[in-house]
């Protein structure tokens, strides 16, 4: 019988566990992408600083917020992701308008995507 309980314990935590990062992986890349939003209307409406300033701290959100992320998903998605952010900069401060947007609706996509891949649905479980 205790090893019953063990077992039920043991399925719980990790149940428990799985909630709490896919919520929290939710939480994180809707931030992300809401400040993404933000700096992608900054550049369509031709304020390239304030696009910049965005950019930067969205770039220094995803930094602090990827290094928990990298704890439970695969570096690959998240390393592509990091990338993007890194070309976003450059375009900011190029005043690359055209690819600085086309960077954000890219990034946006990859952090969707990134937790649709984590859903426990069945196309992703088998």
């Amino acid at each position: 019988m205790s090893r019953l309980i063990t077992c039920i314990s043991i399925f719980v935590l990790i149940l428990a566990a799985s909630i709490a990062s896919l919520v929290s992986l939710r939480f994180m890349t809707r931030d992300v992408i809401a400040m993404m939003e933000e700096a992608k209307s900054f550049a369509a409406q031709g304020d390239e600083k304030l696009a910049a300033e965005s950019a930067k701290k969205t770039t220094n959100t995803w930094i602090r917020y990827s290094s928990y992320i990298s704890t439970f998903i695969n570096h690959d998605n998240i390393d592509i992701i990091t990338g993007g952010f890194g070309r976003l900069t450059s375009y900011a401060e190029a005043g690359m308008v055209g690819d600085f947007i086309a960077e954000c609706d890219s990034i946006i996509l990859q952090l969707q995507e990134l937790y649709e891949k984590e859903l426990p649905v069945v196309t992703n479980i088998f």
